[in-house]
């Protein structure tokens, strides 16, 4: 499972299971010392995309361009017509535009929603760079795309690369079925907040416990665990995944939740969001 780096920790950890471990100095693979955490924005690509093609009108599309009115339809009108060379923007960019003049598209550190704590990982990956290669050789022209990644050895990147729609369903079904993740079962997310993380990971912990004696064998239970994104407006959130047949998992919930009652937990200021069949853990 992908784990996420926390800067404050200086750890990796799992927000599946709670599995972490200290960030690596050398790379796991090969050893290389030159292993580090990064980020760029479309900001920095469209400047550096500049300094390298002096001569080419470079445009930038992302969230912060397309919030002002107008904006996007006017890059997109720009490109159309031709007078714009370079379009540097986020995923947006990537679906349901069409240049007839593009013969390149690449994009940099596929890596990233690859990595991301979603089940979907995979898949969502492949579905983007399979519709990124798809943006350049749209008319007459022969078009060319380049991906840049860390993980090439990934089917969802090397499948989409060769556009092998039937390969990475192949690989990735297997790693569900292996996993246990849908469509081999269903799951159901428990989401506690409170103001207090103590308090809203000891909820987790307590409804945890009930929902082991109640579930048995009839599903797995994953967690507690903080959440992807751990703060959401001053309250802090953990969280149970729960994977197996949809109506033995309510039971169980509603079983936990109602001897937690009687026990009085998990105690006041504590919120409990209940997600069925999750489509991210965000």
């Amino acid at each position: 499972m992908p784990l996420a780096y926390h800067e404050r920790e200086k750890k990796l950890k799992c927000h599946y299971c709670g599995f972490q471990r200290d960030l690596p100095r050398l790379c796991p693979v090969c050893a290389s010392a030159a292993i580090r955490h990064f980020g760029s924005g479309t900001q920095r690509v469209a400047d550096e995309t500049k300094k390298l093609f002096p001569e080419a009108r470079v445009l930038r599309l992302d969230s912060d361009v397309a919030a002002k009115r107008g904006s996007y339809d006017s890059v997109y009108q720009e490109m159309l017509s031709g007078r714009a060379d370079v379009l540097v923007g986020t995923q947006m960019i990537v679906k349901g535009l069409d240049f007839p003049n593009v013969t390149l598209a690449a994009v940099i550190a596929a890596d990233t929603t690859l990595h991301l704590p979603d089940w979907r990982a995979g898949e969502r990956t492949f579905q983007l760079l399979t519709q990124l290669v798809g943006r350049a050789g749209r008319r007459e022209s022969r078009g060319r795309a380049v991906i840049q990644t860390y993980s090439p050895q990934s089917p969802a990147v090397s499948s989409a690369a060769l556009q092998d729609y039937a390969g990475f369903y192949e690989k990735e079904i297997l790693l569900r079925e292996l996993a246990f993740y849908p469509p081999f079962c269903s799951l159901l997310r428990l989401l506690f907040s409170a103001q207090s993380a103590q308090q809203a990971a000891e909820a987790a912990k307590a409804v945890a416990g009930y929902l082991e004696m109640f579930l048995q064998e009839k599903g797995v239970l994953c967690g507690p665990a903080p959440a992807p994104v751990q703060k959401i407006k001053d309250l802090h959130r953990f969280q149970i995944l729960l994977k197996g047949d949809l109506p033995a998992l309510r039971k169980a919930v509603r079983q936990a939740w109602q001897k937690a009652g009687e026990e009085k937990l998990p105690g006041k200021g504590v919120r409990l969001q209940i997600d069925v069949e999750p489509l991210s853990f965000m």
